[in-house]
């Protein structure tokens, strides 16, 4: 396995600097980010994504339960989004393939970004990779829209107000 060294002496000095949190997160942000130590174990990640996938689905199909997969950006990946379109792709269909509901946000919000550059500071909150309350507001409403649309007939009529994407306006 491959193991990544411990954050360096400067890096864990620039931690305690806002500006440089600022900056780094926009330039470096893999490195920047993500301060715990990762184990890559292989480099198969989609083969073993899609096995999972037809896993989950047995596991749901044996309990009765809607598994919704969500391809959901993050910040980090706003300089990869060509890789990353790609791959997001590749698992949803393996998703889709074993009966899941799958909803590709990725693609979505990087056509929304074209059209709205400011999009990805109002999405997403500024010290890190998590999306802001609009970001999320947003993936919501997308997710409900999913669940009216294409919610398998045997889960109709099981759901509430709030997993049919009837959001309701808290302001």
């Amino acid at each position: 396995p491959e193991v990544l060294p411990e954050p360096s002496a400067v890096k864990t000095m620039l931690r305690h600097s806002v500006l440089a949190h600022g900056f780094l997160s926009k330039v470096a942000p893999r490195w920047w980010l993500h301060a715990f130590r990762e184990v890559r174990v292989h480099r198969q990640g989609f083969p073993v994504a899609c096995l999972l996938m037809e896993r989950l689905a047995e596991w749901a199909l044996e309990r009765g339960v809607l598994v919704v997969v969500v391809g959901q950006p993050e910040s980090t990946m706003v300089w990869q989004y060509d890789r990353q379109d790609a791959l997001v792709a590749k698992v949803l269909a393996c998703a889709r393939n074993q009966g899941l509901v799958s909803l590709n946000l990725v693609k979505e919000y990087r056509f929304l970004l074209g059209s709205n550059p400011g999009l990805h500071d109002r999405f997403f909150n500024p010290a890190g990779v998590h999306m802001s309350g609009e970001g999320n507001a947003w993936a919501a409403k997308k997710i409900g829209r999913t669940l009216e649309t294409e919610l398998p007939e045997h889960f109709k009529g099981n759901l509430g107000q709030e997993a049919r994407g009837e959001l309701v306006e808290t302001r």
